[in-house]
């Protein structure tokens, strides 16, 4: 099965020790890497979920978001940080008397209210605690969500997968289809090198005296079309093709073989564009180039 690096799934759960949302996000990546965000109270969870996600996934940017409520049964207390709320207070009225004194602003109303209902909601001057709860037990309410919300993205990443497979095998037989066309031409090319050079010699021999013998010419032939026979760069591909077919069809980790697989085959069209003196050849090799770039895109999505 071929698995997309893309996916996104959510979840929610109510247990004794509070409520949960989960949210997970996949994307392309070289790597694994897990991104984690939530609560101080699941700090001392964040290894679990870590090794949970490493154990469904083998490559992705994976961002993984949890926000957890305390059950009403829970030892919840609130902590104000009065200090900082007058430390906050004072520089807030400090602002406006430079405002009103240096910058004559006008109409800025000393509302203590108002401020003070302002403050109240800056980082660190209201905390909420929790009271703490068995790291089993948090684990065991919390896995349910976090499974789910995995479900989820491997879902996805599998239904995109096989959509991507379903293009590449497409591309697939568009390249085989060019290869084809190469192949034929380049059966061709010993016996339109060898007609092109007997009319070149020809004129030659009409222009200026020129002794040229058949063994000699033949030989001219056989050298130059030495240099563009492409035959072997043609019998690699169709290899690599294969290899890309089956490799397709593995259980395993694929994204990186079918990468270095397109990358070698991009080596071998290169070289076939750079010896074979065809325009019809060159044509082929462009279209072959531009289907390899399509595919290039869609196999750095795959995991």
């Amino acid at each position: 099965m071929v698995l997309s690096m893309t996916g996104f799934g959510k979840s929610t759960e109510t247990s004794g020790v509070g409520d949960f949302y989960v949210e997970i996000k996949s994307l392309n990546n070289r790597f694994l890497e897990i991104n984690y965000r939530g609560n101080k109270d699941l700090a001392v969870l964040e290894i679990r979920i870590r090794d949970y996600i490493k154990s469904k996934v083998k490559r992705g940017r994976i961002d993984v978001f949890i926000k957890y409520l305390p059950g009403i049964n829970q030892n919840v207390s609130v902590v104000a940080n009065s200090a900082l709320a007058v430390d906050y207070y004072n520089a807030v009225k400090a602002v406006l008397r430079d405002l009103k004194e240096n910058c004559k602003v006008e109409g800025l109303e000393d509302n203590v209210s108002l401020y003070v209902e302002n403050i109240l909601r800056l980082p660190g001057v209201v905390e909420i605690i929790s009271g703490e709860v068995d790291e089993e037990i948090l684990w065991q309410a919390l896995m349910p969500a976090v499974d789910e919300a995995m479900k989820e993205v491997i879902s996805g990443r599998e239904k995109e997968g096989e959509a991507l497979k379903k293009e590449l095998i497409l591309n697939v037989d568009e390249l085989k289809s060019y290869l084809n066309g190469i192949r034929e031409i380049q059966t061709d090319v010993v016996e339109r090198v060898r007609k092109r050079l007997i009319e070149t010699v020809e004129q030659l021999k009409r222009e200026i005296d020129v002794d040229l013998t058949e063994d000699r010419l033949n030989t001219e032939i056989v050298l130059y079309a030495d240099k563009m026979d492409v035959s072997e760069e043609v019998i690699r591909i169709a290899s690599h093709i294969e290899g890309f077919i089956s490799t397709l069809e593995e259980s395993a980790e694929k994204g990186k073989k079918l990468d270095f697989i397109i990358q070698e085959l991009f080596r071998e069209i290169n070289t076939i564009g750079n010896k074979a003196k065809d325009s019809k050849i060159s044509n082929l090799v462009v279209q072959v180039k531009v289907v390899l770039e399509k595919m290039r895109e869609l196999v750095q999505n795959i995991e």
